[in-house]
């Protein structure tokens, strides 16, 4: 007789606390196991001004509210860590890779992100002025009301990242690379713009010192318009079920409570783009481009997303449940609570994804990357594993 499901989540519990020992190498608080690093409690609120942490593992960290102002960061894996309004002014995150973090309202006056990678990371309202992000990688990310005076972006990628209503006043911007990039309403002052690609500044400013420019270039000024294409009309709650939109363009697009099932979006280009409770049901998303798409509680069951993009994306309690995401770039993204039976994730780059509570059960995980993935309490049984890299393989 097969096990309930009250007894596969309870096994599952008990596999997952056994997996939940502290790693080497790190210091441990008896009360509570909370984690210390170089005499700094990592927690929300912690107090470590100037605390060395460079190169240190932490992802999906909790450090909301806390004090890390001078810290040293250089080269610290800080994938999908919490890090909402803490004080990070004068920190040194060079090197650092930050892909789906969330920084939302942080304090990073004068921060050094020279080379770091923020790929599909949180800025907004974030307070950013004088900080270095040289080299740095800042696609898919989104800075929106974030204050950004004085910001070096020499040769940063800013590709799909959403700087809508942003303060950029005296910002370098030489080499930068912003296409795809959302710039309404942002305002732009560059004391330095050469050969800055897709440069959310006019040609004339850009000799014009003092001149402000308010998203005129990159994909528009002012309000969205409704778009229409194919015959689907591009809006929360549309009714597109079976539209062919293969290849379309629909990065930043509302499409929350959309009717989408069996539709063609393969090719598509949905960065950023919001799919909340959207259903998605059979389509095909075969190398679709879904970097940051918020896709919580989306229905997804049997849909195609061979090769797809999804680097950074929140699809918290999503239903997967027979989908196809072989081949697929799912590092960074949120899978928290998903029900993923059966689900075809073979060859897919899963780095420091987030899979806590989901549910896996016969999925196809052959020759996955999990590597640095928080599993926590996440249900595997029955799954394939043969050539996985970062699988609990005692299931």
């Amino acid at each position: 007789m097969a096990p309930t499901r009250f007894l596969r989540a309870a096994f599952a519990v008990a596999c997952a606390l056994a997996l939940a020992s502290p790693s080497q190498g790190e210091d441990w608080e008896d009360e509570g196991l909370v984690r210390v690093e170089s005499g700094c409690r990592i927690t929300p609120r912690t107090q470590c001004p100037g605390v060395d942490l460079h190169g240190r593992d932490l992802r999906h960290v909790e450090l909301a509210d806390a004090n890390l102002s001078r810290a040293n960061l250089a080269g610290a894996l800080l994938t999908r860590a919490d890090l909402r309004r803490a004080n990070l002014e004068g920190a040194d995150l060079s090197g650092a890779k930050l892909d789906g973090a969330q920084l939302s309202q942080t304090k990073l006056s004068g921060a050094k992100f020279m080379g770091a990678s923020l790929y599909g990371a949180d800025l907004s309202k974030a307070a950013l002025a004088d900080a270095n992000f040289q080299n740095a990688d800042l696609s898919a990310a989104y800075l929106a009301d974030a204050t950004v005076n004085g910001a070096n972006f020499r040769g940063a990628r800013l590709m799909r990242a959403d700087l809508a209503g942003a303060s950029l006043r005296g910002v370098d911007l030489s080499g930068a690379n912003f296409g795809g990039a959302r710039v309404e309403g942002a305002r732009v002052q560059s004391t330095a713009a050469a050969d800055c690609r897709n440069c959310p500044v006019e040609r004339s400013a850009l000799a014009a010192a003092g001149d402000w420019v308010a998203g005129l270039l990159g994909r528009g000024g002012g309000a969205q318009a409704t778009r229409k294409v194919n015959g689907c009309v591009l809006r929360p709650e549309a009714n597109c079920p079976g539209a062919d939109l293969h290849g379309a363009d629909l990065s930043f697009a509302d499409l929350s409570e959309a009717e989408l099932d069996g539709a063609n979006l393969r090719a598509a280009n949905l960065t950023r783009a919001d799919l909340r409770h959207a259903h998605l049901r059979n389509a095909n998303l075969v190398g679709a481009t879904l970097d940051g798409a918020f896709m919580q509680l989306t229905q997804l069951q049997g849909a195609n997303l061979t090769g797809a993009s999804l680097r950074g994306a929140n699809m918290e309690f999503a239903k997967l449940t027979g989908s196809n995401f072989s081949n697929a770039n799912l590092s960074a993204a949120d899978l928290e609570m998903t029900l993923a039976e059966k689900v075809n994730l073979s060859n897919a780059n899963l780095t420091g994804a987030d899979l806590q509570e989901s549910q896996l059960y016969g999925s196809n995980l052959e020759n996955a990357i999990l590597e640095g993935a928080r599993v926590r309490y996440a249900i595997f049984q029955d799954a394939l594993m043969d050539g996985c890299r970062g699988c609990p393989h005692d299931w």
